[in-house]
């Protein structure tokens, strides 16, 4: 039941009955079709369908039906006017032009892209602006002077195809960078593009090697003492639940609480706690002497973007040594990451708790089941840590 169906730039326009409510009557609304889908904006009218055909026809109209046939007339009229207006049809943009409120955000994806790498560099995740800065970057490569409204599963599907010679790593990478910009602005996205679409999912790459393996990387050694240290940044991941490279050049004496150590991982924020086994507290031991604030000489700073230049270098210093190192005693190389895997993996297959192994990783895809089961007493902590040495 409409009136004045009307069709601009493949728009068409109407006013409908939606809803009926509990006296009977129907909310009269402004009806926007496009491309096979409607959309609706509610007028403040309300009439029984009697009232509507009778507005309809225009005949013998009481003024109070003359005054309201006028005003859909109006909106009509107002549609239209707006509509021949426009360069690209959305009705996010239509809805703010029709109510009179100029849109609050900027729908061009680039400015809506640098506005939340603004945020996350506000927050001090520099690592994390970068790589929305290479999304951004090849979304443009594939086509530039986008807006929200263009992004659809077409979009998507052609996207992914531009990307066919990158890894299914990269891929995904930047198809969550712009679900995230997305959902971000889904408040003025007429249609969300990623309602019937699947992001490729990385195979998960196994990266723990076998314990023969590991125990032979643990007794070996280097002659420099600067290959020492990063050799050792590895065994004490390793013997501290798998922490990462960056936690570890963080850590200071303040992080060690009797037999414990305790900090908070610098990609989640969570607090991390981890029973310090002899070898963790040997390898403290030999650099505590050095004159710096950190229980490792890695660091002279701590602002975001220092962090953000020399922890790759370390991790890269690192896996220079564990490759020196694999080569040497003729196993698989490996790089810092295996030390968390292989953690797991050992503990595992040495019948620890998941729970246990997923709590001192510091997941938190598992909170629920780490509620129901409850928290690992000191003493659990210690006889399970010790599980990885014995």
């Amino acid at each position: 039941m409409n009136i004045h169906k009307i069709e601009i730039m493949n728009v068409s326009v109407s006013i409908v009955l939606r809803l009926q409510d509990v006296s009977g009557k129907f909310s009269v609304k402004l009806r926007l079709g496009f491309e096979r889908k409607s959309n609706f904006i509610a007028l403040g009218i309300f009439l029984s369908k009697v009232e509507f055909d009778k507005i309809q026809r225009g005949r013998r109209l009481t003024p109070d039906q003359i005054q309201i046939k006028d005003r859909l007339n109006d909106s009509i009229k107002k549609a239209n006017a707006i509509i021949q207006t426009m360069d690209r049809y959305s009705f996010a943009a239509f809805k703010a032009l029709f109510s009179g409120e100029k849109s609050k955000r900027d729908n061009k994806l680039r400015n809506c892209f640098l506005n939340y790498i603004k945020d996350l560099q506000s927050n001090n995740q520099i690592k994390s602006s970068g790589m929305y800065q290479t999304a951004l970057n090849s979304i443009e490569g594939y086509k530039k002077g986008l807006v929200l409204n263009d992004i659809n599963n077409k979009f998507l599907k052609g996207y992914q195809e531009h990307l066919k010679n990158k890894s299914i790593t990269t891929v995904s990478l930047y198809l969550r960078s712009l679900r995230a910009v997305i959902n971000k602005n889904r408040d003025i996205v007429d249609s969300y593009p990623f309602e019937n679409f699947k992001i490729p999912s990385p195979t998960n790459n196994k990266r723990a090697i076998p314990e023969k393996h590991i125990n032979k990387l643990l007794k070996f050694s280097f002659i420099k003492d600067i290959d020492n240290l990063y050799f050792d940044l590895f065994k004490f991941s390793y013997y501290c639940a798998g922490a990462n490279i960056k936690d570890i050049a963080m850590l200071t004496t303040d992080n060690i609480q009797d037999e414990f150590l305790i900090y908070n991982r610098a990609k989640t924020s969570k607090q991390i706690r981890v029973f310090l086994l002899p070898q963790a507290k040997l390898i403290i031991e030999r650099y505590k002497n050095i004159n710096n604030s950190f229980l490792f000489p890695l660091l002279t700073g701590t602002t975001p973007q220092y962090l953000y230049d020399r922890v790759p270098n370390v991790v890269k210093s690192v896996n220079k040594r564990l490759k020196r190192a694999c080569e040497a005693l003729g196993v698989k190389t490996i790089t810092t990451y295996s030390a968390r895997h292989s953690y797991a993996t050992i503990l595992m297959q040495k019948n620890v708790s998941i729970a246990f192994i997923s709590q001192s990783l510091g997941h938190q895809n598992i909170s629920t089941t780490q509620q129901y089961l409850g928290s690992f007493s000191d003493n659990q902590q210690e006889n399970l840590m010790k599980k990885l040495i014995t």
